[in-house]
């Protein structure tokens, strides 16, 4: 390994050829340099006196580093690049990979957690499908402690409630830690009967990750036939899904308490709490829930290792870390899914079927009361076939889930009689679901109108979706008054869809900008959304400065854009203008 030098800039902001990187020396004054008028959030690498190098990223960064000054006495600068909130996670592992690749010595920010996975296969881990196994790979043990802890898994065991906790938290395990079996004990733990509010409110299990409980079973003291579960997850993702109050998420579960909690270890935590085995396994089917988990899972494992070790309990991680499915094992959440099916139909000898199936393969289900409907293995069977392209079957589905009372399968088959192209069966399904408090259906009857070019009740009813919190409706109502001519009214939609984290609206902005002469404005507009991950945005600012002339700027851009057609055709007028060759003429035509 080399030692770091100044060449680690140049390799960085190679990456993004279109972001200012500025510097701060560990002396100076990083809040003069760095107002907050122009923007404080974005990826920072530090230099330190013995040459190594450490990636990190910051939504005020000069909070940071002053922090980083006082803990990091050879810390000796600091080079910043802006950006969107949004595009953080990818911009730091693409920093740390292209470092990595080039020699230099960088300090480890994971506490370890990279030795057991690769900062990119964090963040692809973040984003990937929920599964519903543990996977492979060895599990630590320790005999010592799994002796020590053994007297209380055997009074968890004895429990008459134990049965129905191990599918669950399973689940849970398996959807939202990173590799559990390999993470196990060094980054989480579970404990069973912890001594935690042992008289008042007394624990069955607790799984917890660094020094946070992050899921824990219980009830209060006198009531032990109930099992409830309290989920801390990230506050920050579910108001991205939810919204700022996250209201919607009680009117779409209706199962569910939730409450902005107060932990000095780890700020922007929402609690959720359920009551029962079978709503902790449907909860973690509501959207946004797993993604949350998972963020604040990876967040408190990055902190460092996990703090309730001597309490962790390997004869419960042995129930719900094992057995492990071989390799050609048939899918058991759907063969499980399969059997709530043929329960919901009545046709229970093919249920039991598909039950053993999944049981044969380590995955158990909560079963259904088979007084109750399973309207959820309805819908999740109308989005796969939705996800196959078989869109009649999947409304089929989703009209059988909202006779049996699931009003929110409406917004799902409005979606696909939409995209079948059906829009007055679409129209009809949004405005039920607005009806029955979905407000999600405003947008969608907004967005059957705009299909059919009714532009002004497309505006009326994307307006009264903003009014309810349905900020996605931001962006159409924004580009049905463009489509108006209502430019002002636009760009002013624009910015507030931008200002409530739809970076894809700064390219739209750009845009719109661009139309009305306003090229500045446009630019840094086009910055915005490049930072922020949008590559069409590097094509429309090359365009910008190839259009003024300006080659020696445009042509880096229309490089590391050159995936793009359009950035191709430029890239090639660009180059035989300077070489004085005449352009040919299909790309002449083309661009």
């Amino acid at each position: 390994m080399q030692d770091s030098h100044p060449d680690h800039v140049a390799a960085v902001a190679a990456l993004w050829p279109y972001v200012k990187v500025e510097r701060v020396g560990a002396s100076q004054p990083a809040a003069r340099l760095l107002p907050a008028s122009r923007g404080r959030c974005g990826l920072y690498v530090l230099r330190f006196a013995d040459g190594a190098l450490q990636v990190g990223r910051a939504t005020d960064v000069v909070t940071r580093f002053a922090a980083l000054c006082r803990s990091e006495n050879d810390l000796v600068e600091m080079h910043f690049w802006r950006f969107a909130k949004a595009g953080l996670d990818s911009a730091e592992q693409s920093a740390i990979g292209v470092l990595r690749q080039a020699g230099f010595r960088l300090r480890d920010t994971g506490n370890g957690l990279d030795d057991l996975l690769a900062p990119a296969g964090q963040l692809a881990w973040l984003t990937s499908p929920p599964a519903d196994t543990v996977g492979a790979g060895a599990r630590p043990d320790r005999p010592e402690l799994r002796a020590a802890n053994l007297p209380k898994f055997r009074t968890l065991q004895a429990d008459p409630r134990f049965g129905a906790l191990l599918p669950a938290v399973r689940r849970y395990l398996a959807r939202t830690m990173p590799l559990p079996r390999r993470t196990e004990f060094s980054r989480w733990s579970v404990s069973a009967r912890p001594a935690t509010n042992e008289h008042a409110w007394p624990r069955l299990l607790t799984v917890s990750v660094n020094c946070l409980e992050t899921l824990y079973a219980g009830a209060p003291a006198g009531e032990p036939h109930r099992t409830i579960f309290h989920v801390n997850v990230d506050l920050a993702v579910m108001q991205r899904q939810w919204g700022a109050d996250v209201e919607e998420l009680a009117e779409r579960f209706g199962a569910v308490y939730y409450y902005q909690a107060g932990y000095r270890a780890r700020p922007g935590v929402l609690a959720l709490q359920v009551e029962g085995a079978r709503n902790l396994i449907r909860l973690l089917d509501v959207p946004g829930v797993v993604e949350a988990a998972r963020r604040l899972n990876l967040d408190m494992m990055r902190k460092g290792p996990a703090l309730q070790r001597r309490s962790h309990s390997f004869a419960l991680a042995d129930l719900l870390l094992e057995p492990v499915p071989p390799a050609d094992a048939p899918a058991d959440a759907d063969a499980f899914q399969q059997g709530e099916l043929c329960a919901e139909r009545g046709e229970h000898e093919q249920a039991e079927l598909w039950y053993a199936r999944a049981a044969a393969t380590g995955y158990q289900g909560v079963r259904r009361n088979p007084d109750w409907s399973s309207i959820w293995a309805l819908i999740a069977w109308g989005r796969q076939f939705a996800a196959d392209g078989d869109l009649p079957s999947a409304a089929s589905c989703y009209e059988s889930a909202a006779d049996a009372g699931a009003t929110e399968a409406y917004l799902d088959l409005g979606d696909t009689r939409l995209e079948l192209g059906e829009t007055g069966d679409a129209a009809a399904a949004f405005r039920t679901a607005a009806a029955c408090g979905h407000h999600a259906g405003w947008h969608g009857l907004g967005l059957v109108h705009h299909e059919r070019g009714e532009l002004r009740q497309a505006r009326r009813h994307y307006l009264r979706a903003v009014d309810f919190g349905q900020t996605q409706a931001l962006v159409d109502l924004a580009d049905c008054h463009a489509e108006l001519g209502e430019t002002e009214q636009a760009a002013g939609c624009y910015r507030e869809a931008i200002a409530a984290g739809h970076t894809d609206a700064h390219l739209s902005l750009g845009d719109l900008l661009h139309q009305r002469g306003d090229d500045d404005g446009a630019e840094q507009q086009f910055r915005h959304a490049a930072a922020a991950g949008h590559p069409e945005a590097v094509t429309r600012l090359g365009r910008l400065f190839y259009d003024r002339g300006d080659l020696d700027a445009a042509e880096p851009l229309l490089r590391a854009a050159s995936d793009d057609p359009e950035a191709a055709h430029l890239l090639d007028r660009l180059l035989r203008r300077r070489s004085d060759i005449p352009a040919a003429p299909d790309l002449l035509a083309a661009a």
